[in-house]
This record gives structure tokens, C-alpha cells and sequence, in this order.
């Protein structure tokens, strides 16, 4: 029998063999839970109902994908979270401070200011909004940040120490063997 599977955009993919699809599970490139659609039916059904079907003689026996992806996120992704959002909100507090500083020394002190404002702002903003993509459900779609968190170390140039360190902490958890293993799996095709 052949059948059909959806990849990851949901675009049906096929007409296949079954040993196709069993070889294309080791790879992980189909999970079990992949809608498949055999040939002559209506009904997509995940991969995993077809997998529990008796198979013919000769076929491939279904292998475990070969590098499953972790069941959650690692502790040090989860502080790379909490860290940028953090980071995030004191550049946003500091580039308020030297707009605010600006403003009270008028003309002078506002085209002074603006360029370190401006800065921690945006970078305050990209960092909440990633933080919060990390810390949600859909964390599997995120990608490493290292270049926001290169961004909180240069904020150590208008006085921003705090988020400069955990900017310099993000980047030791960015390199470790877990962290990379977690980005790494959630961010291959399917």
C-alpha cells in the first residue's frame, strides 16, 4: 500500500511505500504523530496508528528515530530565557533613563542621549520578545540569539552592567553541549 505524509507546512508528500516511510521514521524526519494518508482513503491518520498495523512478511520493522529530541527544555535554556527577559526589561528601564536625563538637560542633553536610548530600547524590546517565545510552548520554532546576547554586552558602553553579565552568561549557556543539542533538535526539518 502507498501512502501519502504531510511535512512540516502540511504540504502531502508522496505517493510512497511503507519501508519509505519507515526508513524516513528512523531519520526523524517522520514522528509519529506526521498525518499520513494511504492510498484509496479519505482519512488522514497520525503515523503512529499506522506503525501499530500488522505488516507483511519482509517489510522493515519500525526503528526509533535516530536522535529523538529532548522531552523538555534543558534548565540552562529555560535561565537563557528568564536572562534575556531580564536583560530585556533593565534596557528598556536604562534607555527611559537617558531619555528622561536627556530631556531634563533640554536641547544639548537630548542629542547627547538619544543614541544610548535608542539603543537599550530596541534592544530591551527584541530581548523581552524573544524571551518570550523562549519561555512559551511554541520554544521548539526559536532559534539561538547569540547576536542579542552579544547586544547586552556592548550595552556596557552606556553604563548597563547587569544586562552586560548576563549577556556574557547567555553566551557560556549558548556554547553548552545541551543547550546546542536542544536548538539544534527542535530546528531540523521534520
Amino acid at each position: 500500500m502507498k501512502y501519502h505524509y504531510a511535512d512540516q507546512n502540511n504540504v502531502p508528500i508522496g505517493p510512497c511505500e511503507i519501508d519509505d516511510l519507515l526508513k524516513l521514521h528512523a531519520q526523524g524526519l517522520v514522528r509519529p504523530e506526521t498525518y499520513v494518508l494511504a492510498e484509496g482513503t479519505t482519512a488522514w491518520q497520525p503515523f503512529a496508528t499506522v506503525l501499530a498495523q500488522p505488516r507483511p512478511p519482509g517489510s522493515i520493522s519500525p526503528l526509533p528515530p535516530t536522535t529523538p529530541p529532548p522531552a523538555s527544555k534543558p534548565g540552562k535554556v529555560q535561565a537563557i530565557a528568564i536572562m534575556s527577559l531580564v536583560a530585556g526589561i533593565l534596557n528598556c528601564v536604562g534607555g527611559l533613563g537617558w531619555l528622561v536625563a536627556g530631556l531634563s538637560i533640554f536641547l544639548i542633553g537630548v542629542i547627547f542621549t538619544i543614541v544610548p536610548a535608542t539603543y537599550l530600547l530596541i534592544v530591551g524590546i527584541l530581548d523581552i520578545v524573544y524571551a518570550s517565545k523562549l519561555m512559551g510552548a511554541g520554544a521548539a520554532s526559536v532559534r539561538p540569539a547569540r547576536h542579542l546576547a552579544i547586544l547586552d554586552v556592548v550595552s556596557i558602553i552606556f553604563l548597563n552592567l547587569i544586562p552586560c553579565v548576563l549577556g556574557i552568561v547567555n553566551l557560556v549557556f549558548y556554547a553548552d553541549e545541551e543547550t546546542e543539542r536542544f536548538f539544534t533538535s527542535r530546528n531540523r526539518p521534520r
